[in-house]
């Protein structure tokens, strides 16, 4: 049994219509070469909200850069799988 505190129209909007967010995306692209491109065409927009914070593509860049050089230096190299744990609540 469920009790919705929402009239169905409006339920449908929240859960169907405001959560249809998929966009297509080069395919033939890995994940960093997609962030390097949004951060060419638009640094300043906001890449990742979290509560009452948020980064920019350019620093969001700037970060996953700083990981893939600790990776390296920490003797990670290419398709080697490395594990990450991050907690909901993390210091940006």
């Amino acid at each position: 049994m469920t009790l919705s505190i929402l009239p169905e129209v409006e339920r449908r909007q929240v859960v169907e219509l405001f959560n249809a967010t998929q966009t297509g995306y080069a395919r033939d692209k890995l994940i960093h070469e997609l962030l390097e491109a949004q951060v060419r065409e638009m640094p300043d927009a906001i890449a990742v909200v979290y509560a009452d914070q948020s980064l920019t593509y350019a620093q969001l860049n700037a970060r996953a850069n700083q990981l893939a050089w600790y990776l390296i230096e920490q003797g990670v190299g290419p398709d080697q799988l490395v594990g990450s744990v991050s907690s909901a609540v993390s210091r940006w």
